[in-house]
């Protein structure tokens, strides 16, 4: 073959990401599945990688994936299996905001801590009522004055704050930021 023969053209990655309306990280995909033939850095067989990439798209259209070692077709499942696991994390942090989900896991964390300061404070009782009731005589003002610290710590129990465990929840569900974006997944 000669050096103007056509069946020996190669083409930078752009011209063939425009011919083939996708990116040029998808021509960098599509060479790494063996799909478009690689001439050089940058540079790939305009010929070959045409019939590559037309061989791949009737594949794709009947269902087969791609010949040979079912790479492409492990591409496509994957893909799906990431937009599906994608479109359940925004349901359940949708549930989530509507008060419809609740994680185990945030509720314990919340209401450990609000126990943790029920705790701390009824066992401050002692020391704050003591000075308190320590000149009072009157039993019943001793009791009063117990009865109100003590309702002051329950008080605390009684605060549960729902929107700290969905604040929680979606702070702990954050889909990672290349799932946010999507980019690489153009066919």
């Amino acid at each position: 073959m000669t050096k103007n023969d056509p069946a020996e053209t190669s083409v930078p990655s752009g011209t063939l990401a425009k011919l083939f309306n996708i990116t040029d990280v998808r021509i960098q995909q599509l060479a790494k599945l063996g799909i478009v033939t690689k001439a050089a850095r940058g540079r790939y067989e305009l010929w070959q990688s045409i019939r590559g990439y037309v061989r791949y798209l009737q594949d794709r259209a009947a269902g087969k994936g791609m010949s040979g070692d079912g790479d492409e077709s492990n591409y496509e499942v994957q893909r799906t299996r990431v937009y599906r696991n994608r479109a359940d994390i925004l349901e359940s942090q949708s549930q989530a905001i509507r008060g419809e989900l609740h994680d185990a896991a945030c509720i314990a964390e919340v209401m450990g801590e609000g126990l943790a300061n029920l705790r701390a404070k009824m066992l401050a009782i002692p020391t704050t009522a003591g000075p308190r009731v320590a000149d009072e005589s009157d039993p019943n003002k001793c009791a009063a004055m117990i009865e109100t610290l003590i309702h002051e710590a329950l008080m605390e129990c009684s605060k549960y704050n729902g929107r700290e465990v969905i604040n929680r929840y979606l702070k702990r569900h954050e889909p990672a930021p290349e799932e946010e974006t999507g980019e690489g997944w153009e066919t």
